[in-house]
């Protein structure tokens, strides 16, 4: 398991973060790199523990921070925990995989949160029934378009067939609809 996951402010190569964790700590079984996050994966929850609550860690002379992994992805979008956790360790089927289709719109300023208000948002701006919009999408992810950004893209798992999808995006870009 990969036990935490730190933070660096600097350029590191990873031949030097294996290095460092092996020549500091105990039972480390893998270290993986993405942009300034370092992953550390040791052999046993103990290890684990025992770099996470050290009163500080340095490397370098410069601080860092640590924390587990768990607790980092719960701070992270959907789509970028499921990026870190194919990162980390492999690729993972998640339940919107399951869906046929599915649908990305952009452009939005903000997320509305849940789902109900994701269907009226679209009954509302689409001018249809509630009822139609609920028979047409069954889930729903959000994610940002860039970090820099305060934009995001929504996924939509179709429930419906092929046509009825398309019929929707048709709608979507007909009505010259601007996302909010």
């Amino acid at each position: 398991i990969f036990g935490l996951y730190a933070f660096f402010q600097m350029r590191v190569s990873i031949e030097e973060l294996e290095h460092f964790f092996d020549q500091n700590h105990e039972n480390v079984d893998k270290v993986k790199q993405m942009d300034s996050t370092v992953y550390v994966r040791f052999l046993d929850t103990k290890s684990a523990d025992n770099f996470l609550f050290l009163p500080y860690s340095k490397f370098k002379g410069v601080k860092f921070d640590r924390m587990d992994v768990l607790s980092f992805l719960q701070r992270k979008t959907e789509i970028q925990q499921r990026s870190i956790s194919e990162f980390l360790i492999g690729t993972v089927r998640l339940p919107f995989d399951e869906y046929d289709f599915k649908i990305e719109l952009s452009g939005f300023s903000s997320k509305k949160t849940d789902e109900l208000a994701s269907k009226e948002y679209f009954a509302t701006m689409l001018n249809i029934e509630l009822k139609e919009v609920s028979e047409l999408f069954e889930d729903q992810l959000w994610g940002p378009i860039s970090s820099k950004d305060k934009k995001f893209k929504l996924f939509l798992g179709m429930k419906c067939d092929g046509s009825k999808a398309i019929d929707l995006v048709q709608l979507w870009n007909s009505k010259g609809t601007i996302c909010a």
